[in-house]
């Protein structure tokens, strides 16, 4: 009974150390949007310019999509989250630094990769450590990010009124080591204990890639995610910037953020308790915020954009959730693969929407740009209703 208690106890605290990497997670994904004003003018960015890095970021998470398709089955998932983490962490340590601006975006696509491989498997590794409540675990989970993500931009905000971004960055960055290392000693400690031996996945088939995309439901699935990943991300990049710089309210650019963040959190926990389908819930909810986005901009008032950002972050905070269990659904026993399909063309749509709103904003106007963003909400909204009419014709 004791050695049961024991066990318990241990993947308890196993699980917390777990639980307390992902607030490194949600600093590392959180605070380039709060510091994008900051960074653009310490470099004296052009308009094209801005959106660099935060593709680079995307890109570097794709590329660890990628990897880790190919590298599973060959390394363990806590290795992954460790080093994955380490590596995002030196890499805000390095942003803190003074380096060119071309070595800054070296830096921020190394972080993106370290971030990727840290995002993707602390899930898949809650999973393996409580299978038995893992959606209960990713609940929470994801919980604790969205916590991370609301909080963020406020102690940001603040840090920077007395400090300077780099000083910033670097204060960030020791927390985020700090985090990873209290990780890498749990890992460490439970190690040899055989009830946390680690499972190894087989590696990913690409023929079954090719035979998926054929299929006409998961190809919109496809369309949907990389649509609704774009828009979102189009919202965590340029609202501080457009809310502080374009509309000079710079008390309320970081709560704009937070308070998306915070609806965010409340619509993936609350989505799937409706009585209405997910989807459907995820379809209304992308029109409604392309609706009160473009009202948001087109008024060029600060309060507006703050109300856009509560109702937008309601109406499409369940975006990727709601995906990734529809892709979980369509082939239960190919999660893993279908999972980093998924987030593979997330991530691309994270990668463009950055770029694509920086050259509009160039090329148009800032207005045009940011009306980018709610074409991506409405075009979602259209593929998620495409979703559930295909859905609805193959049955």
């Amino acid at each position: 009974m004791n050695v049961m208690m024991d066990r318990a106890q241990k993947k308890k605290l196993y699980l917390t150390s777990l639980m307390v990497s992902v607030v490194a997670t949600a600093i590392g994904s959180g605070a380039m949007g709060v510091m994008l004003s900051s960074i653009i003018d310490a470099y004296d960015l052009q308009t094209a310019q801005e959106g660099y890095m935060s593709s680079c970021i995307s890109a570097g998470a794709l590329a660890a999509l990628l990897g880790g398709i190919l590298l599973r089955g060959r390394v363990s998932k806590p290795a992954f989250i460790f080093w994955g983490g380490t590596l995002m962490s030196v890499m805000l340590l390095l942003k803190g630094t003074a380096i060119p601006f071309g070595v800054f975006l070296a830096v921020c696509t190394a972080m993106g990769l370290g971030m990727g491989v840290m995002d993707s498997f602390q899930s898949a590794f809650l999973a393996d450590l409580i299978p038995e409540r893992s959606a209960q675990g990713l609940g929470v989970l994801h919980g604790i990010f969205g916590v991370g993500g609301f909080a963020l931009p406020l102690a940001l905000h603040r840090l920077l009124a007395g400090h300077g971004w780099r000083q910033v960055y670097v204060m960030i960055g020791l927390v985020c080591l700090a985090l990873m290392l209290q990780f890498g000693l749990a890992s460490r400690k439970m190690a040899h204990d055989r009830l946390f031996a680690v499972k190894l996945e087989t590696s990913g088939n690409f023929s079954q890639i090719r035979n998926f995309i054929k299929q006409p439901y998961f190809f919109v699935l496809l369309l949907c995610i990389f649509l609704g990943a774009a828009a979102q991300n189009g919202v965590l990049v340029w609202t501080v910037r457009y809310v502080s710089g374009t509309l000079k309210s710079e008390a309320l650019a970081p709560l704009c953020l937070s308070l998306f963040w915070i609806a965010s959190t409340v619509s993936r926990v609350m989505t799937p308790r409706l009585p209405v389908r997910p989807s459907a819930v995820l379809a209304a909810g992308s029109a409604l915020t392309a609706a009160v986005w473009t009202a948001g901009i087109v008024s060029e008032n600060a309060v507006m954009m703050l109300i856009c950002c509560i109702i937008g972050g309601l109406g499409s905070g369940c975006c990727i959730p709601v995906l990734l269990s529809e892709g979980a659904a369509f082939s239960p026993e190919n999660t893993g693969l279908i999972t980093s399909i998924l987030m593979i063309v997330k991530t691309i749509g994270q990668i463009l929407m950055p770029l694509a709103v920086s050259a509009i904003r160039a090329s148009i106007g800032e207005t045009a740009g940011m009306l980018l963003i709610a074409a991506a909400f409405l075009a979602d909204a259209v593929a998620v209703a495409g979703l559930i009419y295909v859905k609805k014709k193959e049955k």
